[in-house]
């Protein structure tokens, strides 16, 4: 679990899945944008971190080759916070890999990617309500059985929904957390 290490953030635009939850839903759409990888990579060093997250819109949606290419070559560790929903082969360079999966909220035609799944080292699924526990618990029984990290997260860090986990028997291999960056406004 990477939460609360100090970690410079590269938030990617685009995204095709479309939660209705997101908050984020700015970075949906690609934009003329583009950042130079070196500048990042640059940025990054500035900062004086070790860790680089990259995370989205959906990251797995973009050509990051290069990019991770380049921060490893400059002796960073890097993460990917994804949906799952989309495979990417320079994901074997990638040291810490975070699967949200939205395949309760995704849009009509985006699939989850049960290969991404052979590199996952948390898995952090976003509840909205007890049925989505439910599917989750059935559809990673055999698919995520060998992940270091399984995690509830109820969403908008809804006290109702952590009730509910916390009462909930049926997830002893399961943590629950709230998003430490929504608690202190972390942005």
């Amino acid at each position: 679990m990477m939460a609360g290490t100090k970690m410079y953030f590269v938030r990617t635009q685009g995204c095709s899945v479309g939660c209705h939850f997101c908050d984020t839903k700015y970075t949906w759409t690609k934009d003329q944008q583009t950042t130079d990888e070196m500048d990042i990579v640059n940025r990054a060093k500035k900062s004086g971190v070790k860790w680089v997250c990259i995370t989205g819109g959906e990251p797995l949606e973009q050509d990051l080759a290069l990019l991770t290419v380049y921060l490893k070559a400059n002796g960073f560790k890097i993460q990917i916070e994804t949906s799952g929903m989309f495979y990417q082969s320079y994901l074997k360079r990638v040291d810490w890999i975070t699967v949200s999966p939205k395949n309760l909220f995704a849009r009509k035609g985006v699939e989850f990617s049960r290969a991404i799944m052979d590199h996952c080292n948390e898995l952090k699924c976003v509840v909205t309500k007890n049925e989505d526990v439910d599917f989750y618990i059935d559809y990673f029984k055999n698919l995520g059985s060998d992940v270091d990290y399984k995690i509830f997260q109820p969403v908008d860090n809804s006290p109702e929904i952590a009730s509910i986990l916390l009462k909930r028997e049926d997830i002893d291999d399961w943590r629950v957390r709230c998003q430490e960056q929504k608690i202190l406004n972390l942005r």
